[in-house]
């Protein structure tokens, strides 16, 4: 008895298994699922092409700054005037700027190192 219902769930199991395998198989070819490598790859070009570029204090130019959010050509002129007087530190040095608060800073202190 004990064997009959081995061979029952063995054989609902390997048929469940069939049907999983038949499935994921079609699942494959509609989503290619395969081609996941040149997909990525693509992904990540278009990554590399929407990363905000990352510039220097010390040597960033007007134009570079004009790129920014926030900035319009005023401002990136005061940037541009304190870095030639004074030099940046740090980014935080971004804040003596005049026309820089703090919620500016937040929206440009990442295009710096």
């Amino acid at each position: 008895m004990r064997t009959r219902y081995q061979i029952l769930l063995n054989g609902l199991l390997y048929f469940t298994l069939a049907l999983s395998f038949l499935q994921w198989r079609s699942l494959s070819k509609t989503y290619d699922l395969f081609d996941w490598q040149e997909k990525d790859f693509a992904s990540w070009q278009k990554l590399e092409r929407i990363r905000p570029n990352v510039y220097s204090l010390k040597t960033v130019s007007q134009e570079d700054l004009l790129n920014l959010p926030s900035v319009g050509p005023t401002l990136a002129e005061r940037i541009v005037i304190y870095q030639k007087k004074h030099g940046f530190a740090s980014k935080k040095d971004l804040l003596k700027v005049k026309g820089i608060g703090a919620k500016t800073y937040q929206k440009i202190e990442r295009f710096f190192e």
